[in-house]
C-alpha cells in the first residue's frame, strides 16, 4: 500500500466514525480481557493479553481510543501531539513527563500480574465496539457478575484529581521554609527596633535564639523552626552578611546555588 493509498485509507476510517464518539460505543481493554477470561477460564490474563496484541497489531489494525471523562481520543493523535512537544525536550524530561506519555498497545498489554484489577491503564484505553467485535470471536460481557461497576469509582477518582492541589515540589517546599524563616528574622528585628533595643540587628546567634524563643507564635503546630538550627543559622548568616559577599548580585547568587546543588 503505498504513500496515497494510506492516506485514502486513514480518511475513509475517519468519516465512517460517528461524529461524537461516546463511552457506550467503546469497550476497554480491561472489559475485553476479562471477557476473554470468562470465556476460557483456565487461560492466564498474560496470555490472554499476548494473544490479543498479536491478533491487534499483526492481524488487524483497529484504532486505540482513550477514555478522558466522558469523551474518547484517538491514542495516535496523542502520540502525535507528545512527539512534536517531547522533541525539544529529548533527554530532559522528568519521570512524572515520562509517566504521562501515552502508552503503546504493547505496553498496556504487557501483563505479568494476573490481578489486573488495580491497572487503570486497562480500563482508560480500547476499541469501539463496531470496529473489534468483527476480529474477536467470543462475547463481550457488559458486566461480570464477580466483578464490581467501576466506571462510578473512576469518574469520582478523576474528579478528585482535577479538585486536588499537587504537594509542591522539593524545591518550592524548602524555599517556602526559608522564607517562613527570614519573614520571622524580620519581625524579630522590627520588634528590637520598636522596644529602642540599641541592638537592632544582633548577631546570628542572639537572632536564632530570639526565633526560636517565639517559635511557638511563628509555628503554632511544630512550635519550632522549620528547618534545622544548623540550616537556619547559614541561611540567616548568608542574609545578614550578603553586603560583605564579594558580589551582592542576587540573581547571580541564585544560578550559583543551582549549579551547586546540580554538582552535588
Amino acid at each position: 500500500m503505498d504513500f496515497k493509498d494510506k492516506v485514502e485509507e486513514k480518511e475513509k476510517r475517519r468519516k465512517a466514525r460517528p461524529p461524537e464518539l461516546t463511552v457506550r460505543e467503546w469497550i476497554s481493554l480491561y472489559d475485553l480481557l476479562r471477557s476473554a477470561r470468562a470465556q476460557y477460564p483456565d487461560t492466564m490474563y498474560e496470555d490472554l493479553a499476548s494473544v490479543l496484541l498479536t491478533t491487534l497489531s499483526v492481524e488487524h489494525h483497529p484504532e486505540l481510543y482513550r477514555l478522558d471523562g466522558n469523551k474518547l481520543w484517538d491514542v495516535a493523535g496523542d502520540h502525535f501531539a507528545w512527539d512534536l512537544l517531547s522533541a525539544p525536550m529529548k533527554g530532559k524530561m522528568s519521570p512524572v513527563e515520562l509517566a504521562k506519555r501515552p502508552k503503546t498497545l504493547s505496553q498496556l498489554l504487557c501483563i505479568y500480574n494476573q490481578d489486573i484489577s488495580n491497572d487503570e491503564s486497562l480500563r482508560t484505553h480500547g476499541f469501539l465496539r463496531d470496529a473489534i467485535a468483527p476480529i474477536l470471536d467470543f462475547e463481550f460481557l457488559d458486566r461480570i457478575e464477580d466483578e464490581p461497576d467501576y466506571k462510578e469509582k473512576y469518574f469520582e477518582l478523576l474528579a478528585m484529581q482535577k479538585h486536588s492541589t499537587p504537594p509542591p515540589l522539593r524545591g518550592e517546599s524548602y524555599a517556602i521554609k526559608r522564607e517562613e524563616l527570614l519573614i520571622a528574622a524580620l519581625a524579630v528585628i522590627s520588634q528590637n527596633q520598636r522596644d529602642a533595643n540599641k541592638k537592632v540587628i544582633p548577631t546570628v546567634t542572639e537572632l536564632l535564639n530570639q526565633i526560636e524563643k517565639h517559635a511557638s507564635a511563628f509555628w503554632p503546630h511544630s512550635k519550632q523552626l522549620p528547618m534545622s538550627r544548623e540550616n537556619a543559622s547559614k541561611e540567616l548568616g548568608f542574609a545578614l552578611h550578603l553586603l560583605e559577599q564579594p558580589t551582592q548580585n542576587i540573581e547571580c547568587l541564585r544560578e550559583a546555588k543551582k549549579a551547586k546543588r546540580k554538582s552535588e
